[in-house]
């Protein structure tokens, strides 16, 4: 590859790394609720999975929706609908990553930012995509979650890439 641009300039550069394109792209597909799930779990490659189905843009975020039996219920969706597709589908979930040396304070603050009600720090702890405590204990969690739920991947914002460099360094 050669470019010569305002910014910057590359001459001769092979980027053997790239995976051979074959077909079509691949497609994601984001669903929280049972309907959207069903047409990922037909039609797409990766399912992002949502806490809940979005509505309008001051839906509530409701705990409930985050917790284990939320979603299995999701993947229990995505397997009935995608049949023989569903191990071949991707999963991902946006993910909150919180390194703390003081676990249950840094959950509570998270509890009181995101105005959840009635719920306390241990049933935060068991959220699949909520990660808080040093390093180490998220790397358990990681790994713990991924077994438990089969998410192919994360996704956080890159104001986190900081935070999940000290995690990734030690797995």
């Amino acid at each position: 590859m050669d470019h010569s641009g305002t910014w910057y300039h590359v001459d001769g550069l092979a980027l053997d790394v790239m995976p051979e394109r074959r077909g079509r792209p691949r497609l994601l597909v984001g669903g929280g609720g049972p309907r959207m799930l069903r047409v990922a779990a037909r039609h797409a490659d990766i399912v992002g999975l949502l806490p809940a189905p979005i509505k309008a843009p001051d839906d509530r975020d409701d705990p409930a929706d985050r917790l284990p039996p939320a979603l299995d219920r999701k993947l229990a969706v995505l397997r009935s609908a995608a049949g023989d597709r569903f191990g071949r589908l991707e999963l991902s979930a946006f993910a909150t990553v919180r390194i703390a040396a003081r676990r249950r304070s840094a959950t509570e603050e998270l509890i009181a930012g995101r105005g959840w009600g009635g719920i306390d720090a241990e049933t935060v702890w068991q959220m699949p995509t909520v990660y808080i405590g040093s390093a180490a204990q998220i790397r358990e969690d990681l790994r713990a979650r991924r077994e438990r739920f089969g998410l192919s991947y994360l996704v956080a914002p890159d104001r986190d890439l900081p935070v999940l460099a000290e995690v990734i360094a030690g797995l």
